[in-house]
């Protein structure tokens, strides 16, 4: 099945997604060509059982829907989309058709109503719904609201232009309402989030890798291309390792999926992903030269991606200190072999 979503995910975003749509997109549109195709295609429905309309895939097997997602930089919550109805799912909870997004936050949960502020909603004003968290006393539930029902919103765009929208619910009715499932903290969104990031970043790594390896074979300089120089090749070599890197780190962690707070593998791969986009990014420009920063050229349209996914769901400082964390936690004696193992469930 991982080998049909990777065809699938990449023949259908491949095919629909070039350079002008992402342009539009910053522009304020909204690629509703593009998202029906998605939703027709069942991408979003991949995590979900198949008796709720979906496919039952593992995270290992829909591992590459999110690669793709980063790969072709697509300008469509996708990802959030598919972690919004995978924890639907989980709780029982009926999935609605339409844009649904995710939000970290919490929100408070009285009489039956939830209130509070949710910040940087991936395509938070464009959803028709959103899928949080909401506190009553000690209790977590997994609320589904309807994006109509914010009393008031800002529009807000990350470095990439992409909408990360605030949106402000006061005595606001769920849609629907479930306790979090066992085991599970006011963390669980913020994980389900960051691997899905993680996973982005790799996809965009592979192109940027991809992008610089065939500028530096094309642009001559001195006679020659400048792939014949050895500072260049260096540079593309310490490229290809953090694509490599954060590949691996992300695959990992999509293997051990779990959203428990003492889980490190998404820790790991978060912070991975972070230290390689910041250090890809800072590789693929260099090579490219001034070229790269033009807004003609398409490399930036993957690199101000790595730049602004590398702070969402949580940076690489916030989720290198989760790691140390829990690493303390566990005793000096469990460190070794956790790593020897390459078990960090």
């Amino acid at each position: 099945m991982r080998s049909l979503f990777a065809q699938t995910a990449e023949k259908l975003l491949q095919s629909q997604i070039d350079p002008a749509l992402r342009e539009s997109v910053e522009d304020g549109d909204w690629p509703k060509a593009l998202w029906n195709e998605i939703e027709a295609s069942g991408l979003t429905m991949a995590l979900v059982r198949e008796d709720a309309g979906g496919t039952n895939a593992s995270f290992a097997e829909a591992f590459p829907i999110a690669v793709a997602a980063g790969k072709f930089a697509a300008p469509v919550p996708l990802v959030e989309n598919m972690v919004a109805n995978y924890f639907m799912d989980q709780a029982g909870l009926d999935i609605p058709s339409g844009i649904t997004s995710v939000s970290q936050h919490v929100l408070s949960l009285a009489g039956g109503s939830v209130s509070g502020t949710l910040t940087d909603v991936p395509w938070g004003a464009r959803s028709d719904h959103i899928v949080c968290l909401a506190r009553h006393g000690n209790a977590l539930h997994l609320a589904l609201l309807a994006g109509s029902d914010a009393t008031s919103s800002i529009h807000r765009k990350n470095i990439a232009g992409e909408p990360r929208d605030t949106l402000v619910y006061e005595n606001a009715a769920p849609i629907s309402l479930a306790a979090l499932s066992v085991g599970l903290d006011e963390s669980a969104l913020l994980r389900g989030g960051a691997l899905m990031r993680a996973a982005q970043i790799a996809g965009a790594l592979e192109t940027v890798t991809n992008m610089t390896a065939q500028y530096a074979t094309e642009r001559e300089q001195f006679g020659r291309p400048i792939a014949k120089f050895q500072a260049i090749q260096q540079l593309i070599a310490q490229l290809a390792e953090q694509s490599v890197l954060s590949y691996t780190s992300a695959d990992r962690a999509f293997n051990d999926t779990s959203f428990a707070p003492d889980q490190l593998a998404i820790a790991v791969a978060k912070s991975t992903a972070g230290e390689s986009a910041s250090a890809g990014a800072s590789f693929a420009h260099s090579i490219h030269g001034a070229i790269g920063f033009t807004h003609e050229h398409s490399l930036h349209h993957y690199t101000r991606r790595l730049w602004a996914w590398r702070a969402e769901f949580g940076t690489s400082s916030y989720w290198a200190d989760q790691l140390g964390a829990q690493a303390c936690a566990r005793g000096a004696d469990a460190i070794w072999p956790a790593i020897a193992s390459n078990r960090w469930a």
